[in-house]
């Protein structure tokens, strides 16, 4: 299967594209920390266009090999799993690739590419991240909603102001950066596009509590429909109604 990271490094996240409840590893946190080579989530059976090109949906390869460890983290954190996007939810076409726990570590590492945001996570109270990932054929295209559990409302409102910051300087690997106005979900909201070459990302992220929300569409190809924008911040309200069940 192919690595989680080919598609959190297309977003800004995220994703984190980020896709299952993520531990991080170090800064003190109290969680479980599985190794990030071997973690689970290292190992997803789907991948998002990355800015080079390649496919948006990559063919399975191997069983990945999960241990004890990494079992224990997800079923700590699995909490989160019910405050991501569910099947029903999504518009028609698409499909349920992966729905797993990610690290901080390996969201960290996912994002080396944008030195603000991987440093950011590297150094945070995240205390885990669960994402589901969807695939469409036609048009060909990824939808992921992740949930970020840090340990202050302070850290997520941090998260969303970092990645509202990023400029085509501080993401090399975009042709473009672009700040978009968008209807505002929890404390604070920020949506992006980032256009790479043969690809374009939008990705909305808020914060809600100690939570942190994020909704990344992408497209093979530098396309957008006209109503890409008013069903991201759609999907991202569903999202928020399930986040507000996780006592902060």
């Amino acid at each position: 299967m192919t690595s989680i990271r080919a598609w959190l490094a297309v977003p800004v996240c995220a994703a984190l594209a980020v896709t299952a409840a993520c531990g991080g590893s170090g800064g003190g946190s109290s969680t479980a920390t599985p190794p990030a080579a071997a973690s689970a989530a290292a190992s997803v059976a789907a991948s998002a266009t990355a800015p080079s090109g390649t496919p948006l949906v990559a063919q399975p390869t191997s069983r990945p090999t999960v241990s004890l460890t990494e079992v224990a983290y997800a079923e700590e954190l699995k909490g989160l799993r019910a405050l991501t996007l569910t099947a029903l939810e999504v518009p028609f076409g698409f499909k349920l690739r992966s729905d797993q726990p990610v690290t901080r570590t390996d969201a960290s590492t996912a994002l080396i590419g944008v030195p603000a945001l991987s440093g950011f996570l590297k150094a945070s109270d995240m205390a885990g991240a669960w994402a589901t990932f969807y695939t469409r054929e036609q048009p060909p295209s990824a939808l992921s909603g992740i949930v970020y559990q840090f340990g202050t409302p302070q850290s997520s409102t941090a998260f969303v102001t970092t990645i509202a910051g990023l400029t085509g300087e501080s993401y090399p690997g975009a042709t473009s950066v672009e700040r978009v106005q968008a209807d505002k979900v929890g404390e604070l909201s920020q949506m992006m596009r980032y256009r790479f070459s043969g690809a374009r990302t939008i990705e909305y992220t808020w914060a809600q509590g100690k939570l942190a929300g994020q909704i990344v569409l992408r497209y093979t190809g530098d396309v957008e429909g006209p109503d890409d924008v008013a069903l991201v911040v759609s999907l991202a309200r569903k999202q928020a109604e399930h986040m507000r069940g996780l006592p902060q």
